[in-house]
């Protein structure tokens, strides 16, 4: 024989006790994790949370708890934390087989640790990096970043040139290229590198695509070594 305990759950799911009865010491009003109300009953129906089930005669030196049930045992109704959890989006797959190579090279593997803001600035420095390497190769003076981008891209005699032609679209288009390089090291890559900028993720998502667009146009500008050998 036995006797069946309650538990005690705040509205978010985090589980108090479930010893409601046997051990009242741990009864809590608020939840010490959220801060959030507790209960001990369905909010429908007012039967207890099932919590641990006492052995007569036996005692559990296991530590084990009962799990947090998502569903009252006595109506079938959702408990409050089931209701919260089953209207939270589930993370979007990143579509990498659309990102450039390099991007994903550079970023996969710290993104997907959870290092967004890393992801976004490593990606961005390597723009930096393959820009630099064809100014250097040219004989020009060291430059960095923003500057850097502004005299590589010059629409009058650019270094890494976008675009083939020299009509009035094509000038305006490297210049417009020469502005968005320029931008991405001032908003993006220097902020990063220079303070502890956190990046959530979907920001991070759409900080990779566009450093794919970035990284595909010095792709098409034969800026990137091939890899027709690999």
């Amino acid at each position: 024989m036995g006797q069946q305990d309650v538990q005690q759950v705040c509205l978010n799911g985090h589980q108090i006790t479930d010893r409601f009865n046997s051990s009242p010491g741990s009864r809590r009003k608020f939840c010490p994790t959220c801060g959030e109300n507790t209960i001990s009953a369905c909010p429908q129906c007012k039967a207890p949370i099932c919590g641990y089930y006492h052995v007569d005669g036996f005692i559990d030196l296991s530590g084990r708890c009962e799990p947090v049930p998502s569903h009252c045992s006595s109506c079938g109704s959702a408990f409050p934390w089931a209701a919260k959890a089953a209207v939270q989006p589930e993370p979007q797959e990143i579509p990498w087989c659309l990102l450039h190579p390099e991007v994903v090279r550079v970023a996969r593997t710290r993104f997907e640790a959870g290092h967004y803001a890393d992801a976004v600035e490593a990606v961005f420095k390597e723009i930096n990096v393959v820009v630099k390497r064809v100014w250097l190769a040219a004989g020009k003076p060291e430059k960095d970043g923003s500057d850097l981008m502004f005299s590589a891209f010059a629409h009058t005699a650019p270094v890494v040139r976008l675009v083939s032609g020299s009509t009035l679209t094509d000038t305006s288009m490297q210049q417009g290229y020469m502005h968005l390089f320029a931008g991405a090291m001032l908003a993006i890559r220097n902020p990063k590198a220079h303070e502890n900028v956190e990046i959530e993720r979907d920001r991070g998502i759409l900080f990779l695509a566009f450093a794919s667009l970035l990284m595909g146009k010095l792709d098409e500008a034969g800026c990137l070594p091939s890899h027709d050998a690999d």
